[in-house]
């Protein structure tokens, strides 16, 4: 047979797909990759800037710490203005996102937030009221933002914040008393 190469990626906490992998009866590398070190994120920073925003790549790459998935997303979101992200960095921009989904996408990613683990769509359907072809958009979209991550899209399968820093980005905007109800 022809030779394949396969090349899969994966979290840390993905233990199914660990495992799967694991079981594999092939040569296999497996590479654990960390945050980019300053030197790349700061090239990185510079490739989607044009190369002439060095007060600005240096803010982001501070800001995104060494998460390319938050340094592009800072680039996109912040454009050149210098200002924009000194003294907001990624919470304010994670809020800005998630306020142009709107009240009930908002709502969503709240809940999915305070949570503290995984979620069910029927659960989420239940908290919010939402009818489920609209509960499915707005996860659409939420995901779409790199907000929740999405199991599946049966009722049964979980819902959860993209990333640990989303979530603590999505629970300090939201007001003390609408964590605790």
């Amino acid at each position: 047979p022809p030779a394949l190469l396969l090349v899969l990626a994966t979290r840390d906490d993905d233990a199914a797909v660990l495992e799967l992998v694991r079981k594999m009866d092939a040569a296999r590398v497996q590479i654990d990759l960390g945050p980019l070190s300053e030197r790349d994120a700061y090239a990185l920073a510079l490739s989607h800037l044009g190369g002439e925003a060095d007060p600005l790549a240096r803010k982001i790459v501070q800001e995104a710490d060494g998460n390319p998935l938050f340094l592009v997303e800072l680039v996109r979101h912040q454009g050149r203005d210098v200002e924009s992200v000194a003294g907001r960095g990624l919470d304010a921009m994670l809020a800005d996102k998630i306020d142009q989904l709107g009240d009930a996408a908002r709502a969503v990613a709240e809940l999915v937030a305070v949570a503290g683990e995984p979620v069910t769509r029927r659960l989420l359907a239940l908290a919010t009221q939402l009818a489920g072809p609209e509960l499915t958009r707005h996860l659409g979209n939420l995901r779409a933002e790199h907000v929740v991550r999405l199991a599946g899209s049966r009722a049964d399968d979980t819902i959860e914040p993209y990333h640990a820093r989303i979530r603590r980005a999505v629970l300090s905007a939201m007001p003390a008393e609408r964590r605790s109800k």
